[in-house]
Parts: structure tokens; sequence; C-alpha cells
């Protein structure tokens, strides 16, 4: 018969938290957070060829997405396991979740603006 074992996190192998490892990680967040800011300024007020800022675009996009994965991960690894198990799945499933609940907001008041065409308001 085929045995398992449970599942132990990849972060702290102990229940202590690393300080220094976790203010190096919300350092990174930080610092993350500020380059894609910095992309967002460019990307916004740039006076750029269209096609370079088409590139960078999809650099920063991409780039800045798994950077935000990356960091993300890194910190809640830093913390104790059993936090590191209880956050992790969030960390991935999350950003989908947001997404598909923006993506139907849009879609529901899209749906209700074209219904309601036509129809005189008081």
């Amino acid at each position: 018969m085929e045995t398992t074992t449970a599942y132990t996190a990849t972060g702290s192998a102990n229940s202590k938290m690393s300080l220094g490892r976790t203010a190096m990680a919300t350092v990174a967040v930080v610092i993350t957070f500020v380059a894609l800011y910095i992309g967002f300024i460019f990307l916004r007020d740039s006076d750029a060829p269209r096609l370079v800022i088409a590139l960078v675009a999809i650099v920063w996009g991409v780039g800045g997405i798994a950077a935000l994965y990356y960091v993300a991960n890194f910190f809640v690894e830093s913390l104790p396991g059993v936090w590191t198990t209880r956050i992790q799945p969030y960390i991935f499933v999350g950003p989908a979740v947001v997404l598909l609940r923006v993506l139907h907001a849009s879609t529901l008041k899209t749906t209700t603006q074209s219904c309601s065409v036509g129809i005189p308001t008081a």
C-alpha cells in the first residue's frame, strides 16, 4: 500500500518567524509596488512612440504580475509554517477571483445600461 505524508510549508520549518526575512520580504513588496507605480506614470504621461509604449506596457504588465506573485510568495513563506499553509493558496487564487469579480461587475453594468437604452428617465 502507498503511504502519503502531510504537506509541510516551504517557508520556515519551525513555528518561529524570521524577522530578518520578513523585513526583507516587506521591503521587496514595497519596492515592487513603487516600481509598478513608476511604470504606470511613464505609460500614462509618456510622449514616446506608440510602439515603444506598447512594448513597455507588455513588459511592465507581465513582469509586474510575475514580480508581485514572487514577492508575495516570498513574504508568505517568511511567516511561520502554519500561516504559510493558510495564506499561500490565496496568493495564487486571489488575483483570479478579483479579476473575475471585476469583469462580472462590468458585464452586469454594460447589460443593464444596454437594456435601459431608449427608456425615458423622469
